[in-house]
């Protein structure tokens, strides 16, 4: 059966299953497929007690924040802390449209579809937007160039481009991320901040062995995301 957000002498229980799992509406596949509405009438089947309420409660960009923090990138830091100072002053001052900079300002997605496709930011399409969104995720787990340019349908040059875009701006990003593959390859395995570690066993396979290769590029992608998405989800589970 369906569980519900219940408030209970203020404490807050989780949705099983997860809702925020299930696509938002533009974020659907074709409504030709049906998919479209059969997703709309599951939420619908969400419903409350009376005295009770579903809360949505989502952290803002987690994964992209800790990659910043991880890589001490200096462009990313920048991004948000520039929204931060903007937050807060509209907060103070109760300031409506300084809030809705400040929001414009911390969508880091927008600022790389922003940079990416050669337009300001307020010009931006919610499909550049998208497209983005799935660039800078799939650099930050380690998305290799074929996937990437098949999620955003685009040739592997046309993704290359976006890649190198990318990292031409977050300099810090992709130095954290040859350090992590390299650090993988010496050690066998890499540690995150919260001291987890995850080894790797294809590093220790003879050159002959013939799926070394393939092995290692997934492990390549793991020591890219492991740590960003390890410590990610750790921090939402204390919080």
């Amino acid at each position: 059966g369906i569980q519900y957000t219940k408030l209970v002498t203020g404490r807050l229980s989780m949705t099983k299953p997860n809702l925020q799992q299930i696509p938002k509406e533009e974020e659907a596949a074709e409504e030709t497929s049906g998919k479209f509405y059969a997703r709309k009438a599951i939420k619908d089947l969400f419903t409350v007690d009376q005295d009770c309420g579903l809360i949505q409660v989502d952290y803002k960009v987690n994964e992209v924040r800790w990659a910043a923090i991880l890589a001490q990138d200096a462009v990313m830091a920048e991004i948000f802390n520039r929204a931060a100072r903007q937050l807060k002053a509209a907060l103070e001052s109760g300031n409506k449209d300084q809030l809705k900079l400040a929001e414009q300002l911390e969508d880091i997605h927008r600022q790389t579809a922003s940079a990416a496709f050669d337009v300001p930011q307020d010009q931006v399409t919610k499909s550049q937007r998208k497209t983005a969104k799935t660039i800078t995720f799939g650099i930050l787990f380690g998305q290799g160039l074929k996937a990437l340019a098949a999620e955003i349908d685009a040739t592997e040059e046309e993704a290359e481009g976006f890649q190198s875009k990318f990292f031409s701006r977050m300099v810090g990003v992709a130095d954290y991320i040859a350090l992590q593959k390299k650090n993988a390859a010496n050690f066998g395995y890499i540690e995150a901040p919260h001291g987890r570690r995850r080894r790797f066993w294809s590093y220790y396979l003879p050159n002959s062995y013939f799926g070394k290769k393939r092995w290692g590029l997934r492990n390549e992608r793991q020591a890219v995301n492991s740590p960003i998405q390890g410590i990610a989800s750790d921090c939402s589970m204390i919080g």
